[in-house]
């Protein structure tokens, strides 16, 4: 893979992606969170629990390997519970498209006050950073 234009670095060798949804398949001896047949979605950020990510922390897909692959071996943390009435292909979009938006608006090239925040479509993104946009910024509209 050619990643010379990505600002962050990436494993050699990388298995890609970081959307998924998923079932438990089995947990170890001291596993608490977590039992065979729960529906989970792996965080994009596995490490990154509260306050403002580290850039030196992993992620799925670009840091470490990603979750293209039959199995994974994840730590509790690193997972979420995934919404009752989602299937797993609707589950597997609302980790990363809901950060990526996030990360648009407040990450390396944060919205400051009087910025235009334009959003291109109504996919998932999209429409997550008209959310976070209406619940954390003064929203300005003709």
């Amino acid at each position: 893979m050619v990643f010379d234009k990505y600002p962050a670095p990436v494993k050699d060798d990388l298995t890609p992606l970081s959307d998924a949804a998923g079932e438990v398949i089995s947990v170890g001896p001291h596993a608490v969170r977590w039992k065979a047949g729960d529906k989970v979605m792996p965080s994009c950020l596995p490490d990154w629990i509260a306050g403002r990510s580290k850039p030196d922390g992993r992620g799925l897909g670009y840091k470490t390997d990603g979750v293209l692959q039959e199995y994974m071996l994840m730590e509790e943390h690193a997972l979420v519970p995934m919404p009752v009435d989602y299937s797993f292909v609707e589950a597997s979009t609302l980790a990363c498209a809901a950060l990526t938006a996030w990360n648009a608006l407040t990450g390396l090239n944060r919205v400051r006050p009087g910025d235009w925040v334009l959003t291109q479509g109504t996919g998932g993104t999209s429409t997550f950073a008209i959310q976070v946009g209406l619940s954390s910024f003064r929203v300005l509209t003709r």
